[in-house]
């Protein structure tokens, strides 16, 4: 067992749940890269899955970037302002708090700022249910999304970027390898 890959063309469509490097050549010279899986494309910067189950930090500095990043997020993020982003000028920094039991959960993306190491620090407040608040009983998954001005920082493949409350507990790291 292995992750699944899932490759499309045309009509047809080809599922493969294996490690075999020839058949992965093979499917990838038949199909192009997977869709969604294992091997397909992300958005530019991803610390982990993106958008469900973990906390992640993704920052999207292009179109195709961003076009990726679209299918991740909830639809009431994403508006004509976010889609029309000058990317250029600015980042379009997502953040992830990953699956949480119940409604009443969130995230804010609070500061954006190089620290005194180079390293850009992306500051992040978290809020929950109070103790005796009613709240719905589903699953769901916190993000927030804000375009943040490029003068200033650094870019994510140069250097490391980092997403943590104010007293410091670490979400979500993306490191230059």
């Amino acid at each position: 067992m292995a992750p699944p890959r899932f490759y499309a063309r045309g009509a047809f469509l080809a599922l493969y749940v294996g490690v075999d490097e020839e058949i992965v050549r093979v499917l990838q010279t038949t199909f192009g890269v997977p869709f969604a899986g294992e091997g397909a494309p992300t958005p530019d910067v991803v610390t982990s899955n993106p958008g469900l189950d973990d906390a992640a930090l993704i920052v999207v500095g292009s179109a195709a970037g961003l076009e990726r990043l679209v299918a991740y997020l909830p639809e009431k993020q994403v508006n004509d302002d976010l889609l029309s982003t000058d990317l250029t000028q600015n980042w379009i920094v997502a953040i992830f708090r990953g699956t949480m039991p119940t409604a009443g959960y969130g995230i804010e993306i609070e500061s954006v700022r190089t620290g005194a190491d180079g390293q850009v620090l992306v500051e992040v407040s978290l809020d929950g249910p109070g103790i005796d608040e009613l709240v719905a009983q589903v699953i769901t998954y916190p993000v927030d999304v804000k375009v943040v001005p490029r003068q200033d920082l650094e870019d994510p493949s140069d250097t490391g970027w980092l997403a943590q409350t104010a007293d410091g507990k670490v979400l979500a790291r993306f490191a230059v390898r």
